[in-house]
């Protein structure tokens, strides 16, 4: 009964959408012709992030708060890509819409903008003749600020402005910035030595792409997946080779995400060293080897990626701590992660499932154990025993959201597209051709 009114609440969310809005009786299939329509609020997004870094925007940037919010979503439900198999690219685009929201509502509800760690908010020497140029500086002399022109219509300042639109609209982690503050960063694991980072880190793009292609393939081969339907329990094995099974493709589809976020990231990495001559100590790692957690707590702040952790705090951090304090703080957080990744979901075309929202919400309770645990014994969760508590956590429970995806076809949906898989084009049909001669001689 409650899980049945939980779904149909939850849909009934999307459907009380305004039709104008949602654009579901209009819907567009999206072509490499439309694309740039179906992402036309990106000028809008990064010039709401560049107003952030001009001094008394704060109005403006209020008021064009409603506007960028709800064309990132007309565009985002408007268009969609139609074929079944090419669902992922709808997911990534409806996980990119909502963390552009996040930004966005951050942006608008800065009086002083967004401010580096080295810079204060703005003093504007009131009759100074650049009082209405004045930008932000980290050079301070007594508490005055450095008053410095705005960038003209020059093509130089023309150049500043969309430097820095880019700089704030693209930050993930925010590292050097005042909202990251308290913010993990992985160590560096690899040499910060320009030449030596640039060749480790494309050997590792090329063997993460190979491995993902090949489990990406190898999916597809599952019993009863298909791009709309499937399962994580096969139902023609018994009780616990069935949950055993289930519980090894659970652990695998975590590697894949933890190794294809990071072989992104390790792109992007490439990129700002190899051609804009950036230094690879600005590119720490992305994970922090979530593999070696020792709790729970220690997964979710520290080992697992934290480029949507100010995302979260701005969609249920924030309020939840305005009511609830750090309790509601905690469980908001994590009730919008969950709300973040099904309803990405869902705006990509896929039917609701409370499944997924369920799998972060409980979350806060086994950190609640471990605080309390610390409490009572004056000691951390940690050992091999907390590496067990909290991988029944992460992968043990996550089992319900896996399956949830499932369901829906993730498993049977194209992440690597199969013009650019060797897996598909070359290693699968050896593989198989080896399988039927061994079979013919035997």
């Amino acid at each position: 009964m409650c899980e049945a009114t939980i779904a149909i609440t939850g849909s009934h969310i999307m459907t009380t959408f305004p039709s104008w809005l949602r654009g579901e009786q209009h819907i567009t299939p999206l072509t490499w012709q439309n694309v740039a329509l179906a992402h036309a609020y990106l000028p809008l997004y990064f010039f709401l992030a560049y107003l952030t870094r001009r001094p008394r925007t704060h109005r403006l940037r209020i008021f064009l708060l409603p506007v960028v919010v709800a064309v990132i979503l007309r565009c985002t439900l408007r268009y969609r890509i139609m074929e079944e198999t090419w669902g992922w690219y709808n997911w990534m685009r409806g996980l990119l819409a909502l963390t552009l929201i996040a930004h966005s509502i951050y942006f608008a509800s800065l009086p002083e903008g967004m401010l580096k760690l080295s810079e204060e908010p703005p003093r504007i020497c009131r009759g100074s003749p650049a009082e209405s140029s004045v930008v932000w500086s980290p050079e301070k002399d007594e508490g005055q600020m450095v008053a410095a022109p705005a960038p003209s219509l020059t093509p130089g300042g023309v150049l500043r402005c969309i430097s820095d639109a880019l700089e704030v609209g693209l930050l993930g982690r925010g590292i050097g910035w005042r909202y990251s503050q308290g913010l993990h960063i992985p160590k560096h694991r690899r040499s910060t030595e320009r030449k030596a980072f640039l060749k480790s880190t494309s050997l590792s793009v090329i063997a993460v792409f190979l491995l993902i292609d090949l489990v990406d393939s190898s999916v597809e081969y599952l019993p009863g997946i298909t791009a709309t339907s499937g399962t994580l329990f096969l139902p023609h094995l018994p009780p616990i080779l069935r949950y055993t099974v289930s519980t090894a493709l659970t652990f695998v589809i975590g590697m894949v995400v933890i190794l294809g976020i990071s072989m992104w990231y390790d792109l992007m990495s490439l990129i700002a060293v190899g051609i804009f001559h950036q230094s690879p100590s600005d590119w720490p790692p992305f994970h922090d080897e979530p593999w070696k957690m020792g709790s729970l707590h220690e997964f979710w702040s520290k080992r697992w990626h934290q480029v949507l952790r100010h995302t979260f705090l701005v969609m249920g951090g924030y309020p939840g701590r305005w009511l609830g304090g750090d309790v509601g703080m905690l469980f908001g957080t994590f009730l919008a992660s969950g709300l973040f990744h099904e309803f990405g979901f869902n705006l990509g075309g896929a039917p609701f499932d409370w499944k997924v929202i369920a799998y972060f919400a409980v979350q806060p309770f086994g950190l609640l154990a471990e605080k309390t645990y610390r409490a009572y014994t004056g000691r951390r969760v940690s050992g091999w025993l907390g590496w067990c508590w909290a991988a029944m956590w992460v992968v043990g429970l996550n089992q319900m959201a896996s399956d949830s995806w499932f369901a829906r076809g993730a498993a049977g949906k194209v992440l690597v597209p199969p013009a650019l898989s060797p897996a598909r084009r070359v290693f699968i049909p050896i593989a198989r051709d080896m399988w039927n001669t061994y079979v013919q001689e035997h």
